[in-house]
């Protein structure tokens, strides 16, 4: 797989913006392959509670994220969420918060994080596809959150899957959305290349698989070729760190 200038997508290093201000440019919305497919996900669709947004709320830091709650204290997200771009360290744990299932005022689960667990090669120094093989996060919660978590599929990602992804992107801040039609483009043993849509903020947003029966998580959403790509690593690449996470 060739890999060109990619963007991650978490809101970390982004300017102060206004949710409401109006985004029209290509670069406003780089994750988006084609016609926008996004659409807001129903209230009814239970099984995407386990979605969340992942918050860095710190002294002259503001972070928004993506996330994923895989276990009842355990939530999967991208590195360069939750790892400082100054030290290559985590952001203290008391600032980072996991909200599950948030829907403008209201949400199903809340907790701040006990502990943050990357792999030990993760640097945002590293190189393209080397930063996106190591771009995933263990995030080990204080309170266990009480609603059914996302169940994790470890078949292979082949280009006849149908996938979708969800996220909280800038635009729709506290709306999960979802690309319920998207496909595996190309990909690599570690890494998918997709055509789902996305945005900033939907860094570490659960890729599904859609088959028979409840979607299952088949990859996290790391980073996008603008208009071409967006990438997701696949969940046998990480299943290791998840035990390394501990319980």
């Amino acid at each position: 797989m060739k890999f060109f200038t990619l963007i991650a997508l978490s809101l970390l290093a982004l300017p102060s913006i206004s949710i409401a201000e109006p985004l029209q440019s290509a670069k406003d919305f780089p994750g988006v392959i084609g016609a926008d497919d996004r659409e807001i996900v129903e209230e009814e669709e239970t099984i995407f509670h386990a979605v969340g947004r992942v918050n860095i709320a710190g002294f002259r830091r503001r972070g928004v994220c993506t996330g994923t709650l895989i276990a009842p204290n355990k939530v999967i997200t991208a590195a360069h969420c939750v790892i400082d771009q100054g030290t290559d360290k985590p952001f203290p744990t008391d600032t980072i918060h996991f909200v599950a299932g948030l829907r403008k005022e209201t949400f199903k689960g809340h907790s701040k994080v006990k502990s943050v667990t990357v792999p030990s090669e993760f640097s945002h120094s590293l190189k393209r596809r080397k930063f996106l093989e190591n771009d995933i996060a263990i995030l080990t919660l204080r309170q266990p959150i009480k609603i059914p978590p996302i169940a994790i599929d470890t078949v292979s990602a082949e280009p006849s899957l149908h996938l979708s992804h969800v996220s909280y992107g800038r635009d729709r801040a506290y709306l999960p959305v979802i690309d319920r039609e998207c496909t595996i483009m190309r990909r690599s043993p570690t890494l998918i290349a997709t055509d789902c849509d996305t945005n900033f903020g939907g860094s570490g947003g659960p890729i599904f698989v859609e088959s028979e029966g409840p979607q299952r998580l088949i990859a996290v959403m790391v980073a996008v070729k603008q208009g071409k790509y967006s990438f997701g690593l696949v969940t046998e690449s990480w299943l290791p760190l998840l035990k390394k996470s501990g319980k």
